[in-house]
């Protein structure tokens, strides 16, 4: 990232001689921003330099890219107040974009102006709507991502309004393959925040049972954990029932490895995965 900042402080796409982007930039510092927070190294002078570059974003007040620089401001304890009433001036031509209004609302709860982030997140609500573009790298994906990420991160509280909808719409995009690097990164950065949002599951509220069919009883499946619980099944289990009592939403994964036991006769090429095999032995059987 060093090495494709330009003398201003904005981050090149591929080098510091190309095009620069402010999401792209604001996503940058809020990935420096997190990997400070988590205790790693991050250069001084290059991440004031970008900070800089995101203080000009913010001070045109003028669409997501402004609201975006605000909060990343906020979240490096730079007194943003003089940006968000810039912005909120603004607004009084036009109306707010949905990411607009969680990102100034997060903004004004890290500055403990719980007043004006209150008038904000009592919009939040069960999506958010995809109504406008922000360049090459903007999909619903992104918007699904920043929205489930900001609401667990600094509105806890709201988690049950937006219900299970945004997230069965991020696990559409990701089933319909409608991703991109950018929005993959900030897809983890939401589910992470989430899951430490999240209360924790209470044991025996929900059960894993496996079915065998007439030839083995049934019997609960072990699972351990605390918000990500796991467990191993036998592979002659038939069925896997899980009934749920808990008033949250479950969401389980069923994972599986290990070797074909009958090769394919025929090329193995779906979806653009292409599965080849070599055999790496000599003919007398040794490598």
């Amino acid at each position: 990232m060093q090495a494709r900042q330009k003398p201003d402080g904005r981050i090149g796409y591929w080098t510091n001689n190309s095009n620069t982007y402010p999401i792209l930039d604001c996503y940058c510092a809020l990935f420096l921003t997190e990997a400070k927070e988590k205790g790693y190294y991050v250069p001084s002078s290059m991440f004031n330099r970008l900070l800089g570059a995101l203080k000009e974003y913010a001070q045109a007040g003028d669409g997501h890219d402004s609201a975006f620089a605000i909060y990343v401001l906020t979240r490096n304890e730079i007194i943003t107040t003089s940006y968000l009433e810039n912005m909120e001036k603004k607004l009084k031509t036009r109306s707010t974009l949905p990411l607009e209004e969680i990102y100034m609302a997060a903004s004004y709860k890290l500055l403990r102006m719980d007043k004006e982030a209150k008038k904000y997140a009592q919009k939040i609500k069960k999506d958010v709507t995809r109504v406008y573009e922000t360049g090459p790298f903007h999909n619903k994906l992104y918007d699904d991502a920043v929205y489930l990420y900001l609401v667990s991160a600094h509105f806890g509280e709201y988690l049950s309004v937006i219900g299970d909808e945004l997230l069965s719409s991020i696990e559409q995009s990701m089933v319909e393959r409608d991703y991109n690097s950018f929005s993959s990164s900030l897809t983890l950065c939401a589910i992470q925040s989430y899951i430490k949002a999240a209360p924790s599951s209470a044991k025996g509220k929900f059960t894993v049972t496996l079915d065998f069919g007439k030839d083995k009883a049934a019997k609960e499946m072990a699972v351990n954990g605390s918000k990500l619980l796991s467990g191993n099944f036998e592979g002659s289990a038939q069925k896997i029932q899980i009934e749920n009592k808990d008033n949250l939403n479950l969401y389980y994964q069923v994972t599986q490895a290990g070797f074909l036991q009958n090769l394919p006769k025929e090329e193995i090429n779906e979806n653009g995965l292409e599965v080849t095999r070599a055999d790496s032995t000599s003919k007398n059987g040794k490598a």
